[in-house]
């Protein structure tokens, strides 16, 4: 062994997630926008994701949403960048906003801040993403075709019904004075055409003859 061999020296980093917030009171649950874009999503709606939050369950009523600790549905209150977005006659979301265009989406469940009233169940609040001194953006395309379909049971051959669905968009965010002011945009389309097959109850040829005897409805 020699005094000018140099030992190998490692130096391990770790970050962990951090288990307890100590800055507020409030129970709450943050989605990050990685998190947002990797879950799958019905229909790419983003609020879906308040069911990943404890204490969280979906509902069997007619509104179609979720309870929060025990709450009515209708006691959840929508936010985006802190602005309300609820809509007053179906207390439910107004605003469907595109799941790429948002930075974080928080679900605060219990010891509310001020700043939070109205409702006394969950709060969504979806924080949307900001222009960097980097341009940075996405498109997206989902599609949907007749062929790609299963056909009605009751369609005769070559009469599928039509359908044809488009859910498609994009983001775009950059600087226009570096370091100083920077601009974002989303936009997301939705184009349906649906065709259905139907059944519709004709008169037999004996009741158009005007022969209602055989006629099960008949009294």
């Amino acid at each position: 062994w020699s005094s000018d061999c140099a030992l190998p020296i490692s130096v391990e980093v770790a970050a962990n997630q951090l288990q307890v917030q100590t800055s507020e009171t409030q129970l709450k649950t943050d989605i990050g926008s990685q998190e947002i874009t990797q879950l799958p999503l019905l229909g790419r709606d983003a609020t879906q994701l308040e069911k990943t939050a404890p204490g969280v369950m979906e509902s069997s009523d007619r509104f179609g949403t979720f309870s929060a600790n025990g709450a009515e549905t209708s006691q959840s209150s929508f936010l985006l960048d802190g602005v309300d977005i609820n809509d007053a006659a179906l207390e439910d979301y107004a605003i469907e906003v595109n799941p790429d265009a948002l930075g974080e989406v928080a679900v605060i469940q219990s010891t509310l801040n001020p700043e939070y009233a109205r409702n006394s169940g969950a709060v969504v609040n979806e924080t949307l993403k900001t222009g960097t001194n980097n341009f940075h953006g996405n498109g997206f395309e989902y599609y949907r075709d007749t062929f790609l379909n299963n056909g009605n049971y009751f369609s005769l051959p070559g009469q599928r019904p039509e359908f044809h669905q488009n859910l498609f968009g994009g983001t775009l965010g950059g600087p226009l004075l570096k370091n100083k002011l920077f601009f974002f945009l989303a936009y997301q389309g939705f184009r349906n055409r649906t065709g259905v097959t139907q059944q519709t109850p004709v008169f037999s040829p004996s009741q158009l003859a005007g022969d209602f005897t055989t006629d099960k409805n008949t009294i």
